[in-house]
Order: structure tokens, then sequence, then C-alpha cells
């Protein structure tokens, strides 16, 4: 064995330029196997930090006083309007309609295709007679921004999953207001290009993030959603737009426009397909499925609409987010992007939106070329493909441009983009690594603590085992800003080295998708943990849809990602060999999850050899730092599951295309990696069959006790319940605090259809004690009917505080009063 006792810390590689991005993610790719080899122990002096600038200086001739004279420099961005006198819509105190309706009639019909064709990544071209700078509707924030290759660097948080987990709304904010506060200042005054070692600016300033149903435990996306809960997912968009959209900009704009994906629905990846750049048509390479993200017809029924599929995006829209990207699917045989149902009644009529729709990139052509449709409520097109709606526009259509790009203006008027500049305005950088560190603290589940293994003393020697022990940018999930140059992303090993943990990494052991296995020594230590789990991005393979063909981890079931949903919840073979061979030893065993999605856990659950099992999805750059601190007891864990863990049977009664919510009969139709010969047992923990659960939704426990104390609740049916309690430390350590959740549990005769429970409210407390008054409003005593119509019902419903439940209270609904005890 080999004791570590000098720290060391992985710096990553920096992006080459946008012509050889292929190039720079294979190097990533070989940055990713050289720094998170099994039994690699990384030592060295504080001059490694030194090594990447040396890098650069081979590599792009590149150097650190460049970078500090580039930083210096910090030049505004061109300015389309330098003053308030320069164009008639640079006036401020006109009305934003007006200054909108003088730049439109500006741009001539022939230009007006071109400013709905949003490249993803040079973005829409400017129009440079009238001084309309270029821009692109399409940047992503979900967890950090995505700027890669750059310098000063983004920071990158917790993946959306885990900062799900915290149940902190006060955190949502302040992650999205300080991702939207980097983005601004990228946005005004830029950041250098190591590519040229130019001035580079950000194109953009709407933000988009996944605020779809975590539906199926095998989809490759689901890390990037708030989980399970349309109510915590609802609760999430509501918060973060909050933050992104915080009036903190120039002259007190928002910061950043929010811009919420993908409408609707959307939770199945399959494929492969190959993009043909010409004509933007797809399609499956010889002998993979037809089936994929790009022409799925999603078969959902109104009820499962209303009360699951629709809920998030009804909440964006009245949080009065400024984008909405529609899906590739279809829904009941109409697209999302050309379903005027969902884009114009529902949203923009029904719930106010008033903001812009992008397409999804080159959905608009599989739309046209895949599922045969010629309608659409969408107003910008995203695509790889630059000129398919130049092809595709005719006279008739100017009015419907029209409309699209006055859409796509009130935005970027509203951001700012054309008021002039004032000497308040000049923005600095924050930093986000304190936060980030704080997020995957208050995120982290405990799901298992035999005995109290944990927290480890700082005197017990750990034996670190598993093919994560060392991972650095497997840490951050898909969507990153990796490579950065200024960046640091803490390791497993070196957040333990941090803390002063003792620590011993035994040679040998998995790779994380080894299917085999070769015994390792017994280790001499106090405890062993182990640093399992999956891949959570591909970066040898740049193109997302193509991971089922050219991605080997996707083909050996170790990936979760864009373009690749697992076909099974088991652990790679390898690493259940290790885990089972450590379960022998005799001796404390942590096991500590790396993944977005679960793993099955059903036989490590009760297994006496496993002491403690801690999940920590994709915790971000300070993940490894915010780990330790949780292990050796710096802070407790507060984190609860925003999603169900279940056991590996679960996934061979239902078919990941299959979309309903609710248990029902075995089901035909489109067949994907299930067979369809038992019944079928409904989905997350509000409807599925507690047979297949191993961990429920909202469980999580602490190093922290608490003692409840039933209050008083008061009713009226048109505010809904108020519900008083205290909540006492009974074993706490220093600055406990706890997430509380009320869920709901309808009326015995509401029907097979009903959930079994539902999440309605939740808070969060700190200790050492605290009155908790906290209300559930009068909708939440409403059930979805056949027809999607919410409707209340009446009887007694129980309400649950906690999982498991701590305090219970029962509601007694009727028409003109109600009870409650």
């Amino acid at each position: 064995s080999h004791f570590v006792s000098s720290p060391s810390r992985i710096r990553a590689m920096p992006l080459l330029s946008h012509q050889a991005l292929i190039v720079a993610w294979a190097f990533a790719a070989l940055l990713v196997i050289a720094v998170e080899l099994p039994a690699a122990v990384v030592t060295c002096d504080e001059g490694c930090v030194e090594d990447t600038v040396l890098l650069h200086t081979k590599t792009f001739g590149v150097t650190r006083e460049h970078v500090k004279q580039q930083k210096q420099r910090s030049p505004r961005r061109p300015l389309a309007c330098s003053t308030a006198f320069e164009h008639p819509w640079c006036d401020p105190s006109l009305p934003l309609n007006s200054r909108v309706e003088m730049l439109l009639g500006q741009i001539r019909a022939s230009e007006l295709p071109v400013q709905i064709q949003n490249d993803l990544f040079p973005g829409i071209p400017g129009i440079e007679r009238i001084g309309l700078p270029p821009y692109n509707y399409i940047k992503e924030d979900a967890h950090g921004l995505i700027a890669q290759g750059q310098s000063p660097s983004p920071t990158i948080f917790p993946q959306v999953i885990l900062t799900a987990a915290s149940f902190n709304t006060s955190l949502f904010t302040a992650i999205g207001e300080l991702t939207a506060s980097q983005a601004r200042y990228f946005f005004e005054h830029g950041y250098t290009q190591l590519s040229d070692n130019q001035i580079g600016y950000l194109p953009g300033l709407l933000l988009q993030s996944n605020n779809n149903i975590f539906r199926d435990p095998r989809w490759g996306r689901g890390q990037e959603v708030p989980g399970e809960d349309p109510f915590l997912t609802s609760t999430y968009v509501a918060a973060w737009i909050k933050g992104v959209q915080a009036l903190k900009g120039p002259g007190g704009v928002p910061l950043a426009g929010s811009s919420c994906k993908h409408f609707m629905a959307y939770s199945f990846e399959g494929g492969p397909t190959e993009l043909n750049t010409t004509t933007g048509e797809r399609s499956a390479p010889t002998g993979y499925s037809e089936l994929s993200r790009h022409n799925q017809n999603a078969i959902i029924d109104m009820r499962d609409l209303s009360d699951t599929y629709l809920l998030a995006f009804e909440s964006c829209a009245r949080s009065g987010a400024m984008g909405l990207m529609c899906a590739y699917n279809q829904v009941n045989g109409t697209p999302s992007c050309g379903n005027k149902a969902f884009e114009t009644d529902l949203m923009r009529d029904k719930w106010g939106f008033d903001g812009v729709i992008v397409s999804d990139c080159d959905s608009i052509a599989d739309m046209y070329y895949l599922q045969h449709w010629k309608e659409a409520g969408t107003d910008i097109s995203c695509g790889f493909t630059g000129k398919f709606v130049q092809d595709h526009t005719t006279e008739d259509m100017l009015p419907l441009l029209q409309n699209a790009v006055r859409r796509a203006l009130r935005v970027r008027f509203k951001l700012g983009e054309f008021d002039s500049p004032s000497k308040e305005d000049r923005f600095s950088l924050p930093s986000g690594l304190s936060l980030a560190r704080e997020a995957a603290q208050q995120s982290i589940v405990l799901l298992k603590n035999a005995e109290e293994t944990l927290p480890l003393k700082r005197s017990q020697k750990i034996a670190l085992l598993g093919p994560l022990r060392n991972a650095t940018i497997s840490l951050l999930g898909d969507y990153d800003a990796f490579p950065f140059e200024d960046g640091v992303i803490i390791s497993p090993l070196q957040g333990l080295l941090d803390a002063g943990a003792s620590v011993v990494v035994p040679p040998g052991g998995p790779e994380v998708c080894s299917d085999s296995y070769t015994k390792v020594m017994r280790p001499d230590a106090d405890v062993v943990m182990i640093i399992g789990g999956i891949f959570g991005d591909d970066k040898h393979v740049p193109d997302p849809d193509l991971h089922p063909a050219k991605s080997l981890i996707c083909q050996n079931n170790c990936l979760e990602a864009e373009g690749c949903d697992r076909y099974n919840i088991s652990w790679p073979y390898g690493q259940a060999q290790l885990i089972d061979q450590a379960a022998s030893w005799d001796m404390p065993v942590i096991l500590v999850i790396v993944s977005g999605g679960p793993l099955d856990l059903f036989k490590y659950k009760d297994h006496k050899g496993i002491s403690a099992i801690l999940w920590m999805g994709y915790p971000g750059q300070m993940g490894g730092a915010a780990m330790a601190d949780v292990l050796l007891g710096d802070v407790s864990p507060t984190g609860r599951l925003p999603q169900t863990f279940y056991n590996g049977d679960f996934v061979k009664a239902a078919s990941i295309t299959d979309m309903r919510m609710r248990p029902g009969t075995a089901a035909g139709g489109q067949i994907f990696y299930t067979r369809f010969d038992v019944p079928y047992p409904g989905r997350t923990y509000r409807f599925v069959n507690e047979s297949f659960v191993v961990y429920p939704f909202g469980f999580g426990l602490s190093y922290d006790s608490w003692a409840y104390k039933k209050g008083s609740c008061e009713c009226r049916p048109t505010r809904g319940c108020n519900f008083t309690f205290d909540v006492s430390g009974a074993k706490q350590r220093t600055s406990a605090a706890a997430s509380v959740l009320f869920f709901l549990r309808p009326l015995a005769t509401s029907g097979a259809w009903a959930p079994s429970k539902e999440l309605k409210a939740f808070t969060r407390i700190q200790g050492p004690s605290q009155h908790v008054s906290h209300s559930v409003g009068a909708g939440a005593f409403e059930l979805a009917g056949g027809d999607g119509v919410f409707h209340r019902e009446g009887g007694d419903w129980t309400v649950e505080i906690g999982e498991p439940a701590e305090l219970t209270f029962i509601v007694s609904v009727a028409e003109s009063s109600w009870t409650c005890h």
C-alpha cells in the first residue's frame, strides 16, 4: 500500500478552439484516464500548480503574464447603443414595445429568416448596417455557465439532481444568481480565449436549464433535472428563475434571462442517429434501432399530463421566465415544437408566458423530415444546418417571421442590450467556489449508517478503493465547463488529504466499466471506503446522438448522458465484485456513490458487511472537499433523495418508452430494453408498487437527531392549511440543519388512480431548536381527473411531516368548512 502525505491538485486542459473541438475532447478523455486510474497516487510539491501554465506556453504560446495582461484590459463588448441617441430604439425613456417596433421596422424581409436561425455555436448573425449585434439564444447554465477554453473560468456547481437534494429554495436561488452574475460579467467585459490569447464575449444571456421530470431511472439526462417530483421541480424552477433574473444587471435590468427546457415530456434518448449536415435530416445507422428522441411519440393521458408533465412549465411561465425550449419528441402525435395547444394556448394565453420559444437543435428539421409536420409555434430555430429555415420560408410567412423576431428582440431589450452604458455598470466577477462547496455539503445524502460508522475520526486509517477515488472531471456530470484554465477540481482523494485524513491507496481494483475482476489484497486499515459509480459524460464522443454507436462506456452500460440511456440500473461487474469482496473483510466498509440516476442497492441496504452508504451525485468541482467535510463530520449530512432508488427488477417491468405514471396492466407498443409479461408497476414514489423501492424519495439520514412536538393546525377552504410544531435537537452537532418535507395522502376512497402520497411543501430548519409555522395551499387538496382538470376531493386527508413521517395531521375537507387535528 502507498501512504499519501503531500497534496495534489488536478488542473484541467483548455479547449483549443471551436475547430479543434474533437481533438480537445479526445485530449480531455485521455486526461480522465490519466487522473482516474484506480491505483493512481498523485504526489507533487506546489510546483505542480505551475505545470498547467507551462503546458499552455508550449502548446499555445500563452504565458501567465499574457493572461494577466488580458485580464487587465477587460474592454467592453461591441455595443448596440453607445449612447441613447445613436438609434431611435436606444432611448430608454420610450416604451419597450415602441423601441422593439422601431428596430424591427429596420430589418428587411430578406433578413428575417436569418434572424430566427440560431446556429448552436456562433448563434444568429448581426446586421451591421443598423448596428444590430450577433446573438446566441442557446447558452447553457444548469449548474454553471458552459464557457469552455477561457480565462477566467465559470464555477461548476453540483449537477442539478444533487442540488435538488438539499430541498433548499434559498440555495437554488443563490446558485442561479451567481451563475447569472458570471454570465453577465462575460457578456459585458469578456474573457481571454486561450486558443488565441484574444478577448471574447459571451454572445447571449438567455440561459437554458432542464426542467423535465426524472420519469425513468435509466434516462441518461436525469442527472440534469431536479428529480422525479412535480412539486419539487416546480419549486426549483421558480427559485432558479428568481436568481437568474435578479434585477442586479446594468441599470437594474435582470442579470440574465432564464429559459426552461425541454417542453415537454422529454425523458428518453434512444438512438443512435446521424445528422446530414447539408439537409438537416437524421437517420439511424445501419443495424440500430430507429426509435430515438428525434422521432419518439410520447403517448400520455390527460391526467398524467396535468399532474406530472406540465406543472414545472406552468411554474416557468408564471415565474416570468424569458425563454422556453421545445423538445424533439412528439406528444400524442403532435411535435412539441409545432404544438399550438401547448406553446400558444397553454404557455402564452393561459399561463402568461411572454418570452421567446427556441427549438432544441435541429428539431425543426426533425419535425419536417421525421415527423412530417409543417406547423409551428416556435420563434427561434436552433440547428447545425445554417440554411434550413431560409430554404423553407415563403413570402406568405412574413407576418409569422416578424412576430418571431419581435418576441426575440423583446428579450434582448428587457436584458438591457440596447441601453447605453454608464460608468456605474462595470461588473466584478464573483467567485463561486465557497458556494459550490456549500451546495454539495447540503445536498449529499446519507442512506445508511450502521452502528454510527460515520462520521470518521481523522486518526482512523482509511483504505481508499474504487475506480472513482481519484476522479476529477467525472465528478462534474454532463453540460459542464471543462476544459478550463484556472479552475481546480477536488477529487475524493484530494478532499480527504486536504482535510487531514489518514489515507492509504492500495494498488489494483476495477475500472468503472470493468467486466472482469482480479481480487485485491485486504488492506491494513481501520476502515475501507469505496468510491464507485458510473460516468455522466463521454468526452471521447462529442456528438451525443452517436453515444450508443461509438461510446464504449455507453455500450457497456456505465454511462448516463445526453444520447445514452442505461438498459438497467445494475452495478458494473467489476465494481460489484469489489464491493462484495470488501464486505467479506470483517471491517467497516463505506460505499460512496457517484451517479445521477440510481444504482441497485437492494443487496447492500441490509448487508452486514456494508456499514454506510453515501450518494453524492455529481458534486461539481468542489465535490471531493464537500465529501470529506461530510465523512469527517465537519458538517452533518442534510440531503434527501430527489428520486426513488429502485431495485433491479423495476426495469424488467417498465419500458423506458412507456410514459404512464400510474400502475396498470402490461402494455405492448414500442418496446425498448424490457419485456411486457408482468404488470406495469407505476413510476416514482407517488405511484410505484413499494416492492420495487429500496430507498424512497425524500429519504436521508443525518448525524443529528430531532424531536418533533405537534402543535396546531388551522384551515380555510380558500387558503389551505397552516401547520405549527416545534423541532428540537435530541442529538446535535455544530450548526445542525434539516429539511422538513410535507406530504399529503389522499383519502382512501379516491381510487387506484390517485397518488399514494405527494410532496406539497418543504422548508429548512436550523438548530438547535425551531418553531415551525408553514402553510400548504388549498390547491394541494385537489386531484386531476381523467380530463386533466383538477377537482377538490372531499373527505379526510393525511398530512405527514417527514420521510418517514415524524408527525401527522388529519384535514377533513368539506365544501364550506375544513377541520384539522
